[in-house]
């Protein structure tokens, strides 16, 4: 959508595919995009070359949800931090794993 690519993954299928890359040694980028990202990314080149450098991007939106539905691609659901961080911890808690988060809020 408006040239960024989004991973259509469910919550699960994200912290799996998290989990599995924190247990390799290969460096990895996530990211994500809402509607405010996808109009950065279509304004911003620079912006929009690191989100599409990103090995996974996921949506982070209603506006991202709803837009896919419209063109026809599916997105199982948006997946805002807040409704997955929670998670992520508990299961890295169970793991040799650490964690360190970058971000802003």
């Amino acid at each position: 959508m408006l040239g960024v690519g989004v991973h259509p993954l469910s919550k699960t299928q994200l912290l799996d595919t998290i989990l599995n890359w924190a247990g390799s040694d290969e460096q990895r980028v996530i990211s994500h995009v809402n509607v405010h990202g996808m109009n950065l990314a279509r304004r911003n080149e620079r912006f929009r070359n690191s989100v599409e450098a990103a090995d996974l991007v996921f949506c982070d939106g209603y506006g991202v949800l709803w837009g896919a539905g419209q063109l026809g691609h599916e997105i199982p659901e948006r997946l805002a931090v807040m409704d997955w961080i929670d998670d992520l911890v508990d299961r890295i808690a169970s793991t040799n794993l650490s964690i360190f988060l970058l971000g802003d809020e």
